[in-house]
């Protein structure tokens, strides 16, 4: 193992973040280990976020740390600012950086400490304390706001994320870091995904996804998250009305299909056992999203679906598939 200190950037994008950017840069000001490089992307934000920007730039600088500042034209939306950012990082561990967040001062230091013992794992992610706008604690952590069990995190840590990630993202951006070489192998992101699910996908092809049990950041939840972690929960149950269920289960189905192509030209790079899970993923949700809209004949469809046992595999089992026959009948 090299004694060499990895460099560290931070890919930081904001978007109408004058209220809350400020507090973000000052945490990471105040790591115990101090980031090499930030790289911060305005998605064209009108309000005060550039200038908010250029004034914390002026701190971190005075730090040590290189600071590079970019405005987009125009409004591209997260994702691809997000690839702007990280396609302009030159450090070893790249971390994700929403705008509203508070780092704890230990994250840096949590984050390399576990890439150093894990030297095959390309992407960790960990947990957070969900605040609300003002900073107060909410009775949740990220980790169980998104329902992720003991078991959930047992088989991460045993390599088994791609399985993991068919049925649902357990991955917040938020809360990640990467190897730099990911960034090559993953962008640019495939249609209809978002940033940090499609970098865990494409990290846990090669089994190099992996999870930090710890609470590294104050995650807000407010407003005007993009996606905040409860939009999180309610888009991975798919609750709601019938419409918005089936607009939910087609997106999925899009997605799936869209992996499928990429697979096919090698990014990700797919062994036979994923390409098989991955077609078993794509019946399913085409079993969900196609399903008949008459009783009699969604009743057999879905029978036959869970008699498959993919419910139970890449969904919630009989409560999806109860879902299912209930908010499709018309």
């Amino acid at each position: 193992m090299s004694s060499v200190a990895p460099t560290v950037s931070v890919a930081l994008c904001t978007w109408q973040g004058e209220r809350h950017v400020a507090a973000q840069l000052r945490s990471i000001a105040a790591q115990s280990v101090l980031p090499t490089q930030v790289v911060a992307v305005d998605d064209a934000s009108v309000d005060g976020t550039w200038a908010v920007l250029l004034h914390e730039a002026e701190a971190l600088r005075a730090a040590g740390i290189e600071v590079v500042l970019r405005q987009q034209e125009q409004n591209v939306g997260y994702v691809r600012n997000f690839e702007t950012a990280l396609s302009a990082c030159s450090g070893d561990i790249v971390f994700l950086c929403d705008q509203d967040d508070v780092w704890h001062a230990d994250k840096v230091a949590t984050f390399l400490q576990a890439f150093a013992v894990r030297p095959t794992v390309q992407l960790l992610h960990s947990d957070a304390r969900l605040v609300d706008a003002q900073g107060r604690p909410l009775p949740a952590t990220l980790f169980q706001a998104l329902s992720i069990s003991r078991r959930d995190l047992d088989r991460e840590h045993r390599g088994e994320g791609f399985e993991l990630l068919m049925g649902r993202n357990l991955v917040t951006g938020a809360v990640t870091a990467l190897r730099r070489g990911l960034i090559t192998q993953a962008l640019p992101v495939a249609k209809g995904w978002i940033h940090d699910e499609w970098l865990a996908l494409v990290a846990a092809a090669s089994g190099g996804l992996d999870s930090i049990e710890a609470i590294t950041t104050d995650y807000r939840q407010h407003g005007d998250n993009q996606v905040g972690a409860r939009q999180r929960g309610l888009l991975e149950r798919a609750v709601g009305s019938g419409s918005a269920r089936r607009t939910y289960l087609a997106a999925a189905l899009a997605r799936l299909r869209s992996l499928q192509e990429q697979a096919r030209l090698g990014r990700p790079a797919l062994d036979a056992a994923q390409l098989a899970t991955l077609d078993q993923r794509l019946r399913h949700a085409e079993a969900r999203a196609c399903a008949p809209t008459r009783l009699p004949s969604r009743m057999l469809h879905i029978a036959r679906e869970l008699g498959s046992g993919r419910y139970h595999r890449f969904s919630n089992g009989l409560r999806s598939a109860a879902s299912d026959l209930v908010q499709g009948i018309q």
